[in-house]
């Protein structure tokens, strides 16, 4: 797969049985590019995935993301400054029947990008 025509992918190490049709895929966020290597990675069969809300604003990838049923988190400022999620069990249940047409549901539990490449909280 090129990206760029700076960059190549390729798989290092596949599961000998391939990663199931019906799987959640977790993957660190270190970079853009996150999103591409984990469609590549699971390839022929694109995960859907839950993504912030906000992106779902940005023109036309929000438009891509929306029409291609991916799923957005939105947030809230709790008391004390932590965050929360409002759309939690619609989240949940969108994942669900996802999982259960046999489609992959991916996800970057940090939600951000993690600056040092170790997962955050």
């Amino acid at each position: 797969m090129v990206l760029n025509p700076f960059w190549r992918m390729h798989c290092v190490r596949r599961h000998p049985d391939g990663i199931p049709k019906s799987a959640i895929v977790v993957s660190n966020h270190l970079s853009f590019v996150d999103s591409w290597v984990v469609c590549y990675a699971t390839f022929p069969i694109g995960p859907k995935f839950i993504a912030m809300s906000t992106l779902f604003n940005v023109p036309f990838l929000g438009q891509v993301m929306y029409f291609g049923g991916h799923i957005p988190v939105k947030f809230f400022r709790k008391e004390g400054g932590r965050w929360g999620v409002k759309n939690s069990k619609q989240i949940m249940d969108r994942a669900k029947q996802y999982l259960s047409w046999g489609l992959r549901v991916a996800v970057f539990p940090e939600g951000v990008r993690s600056k040092t490449g170790e997962f955050g909280e």
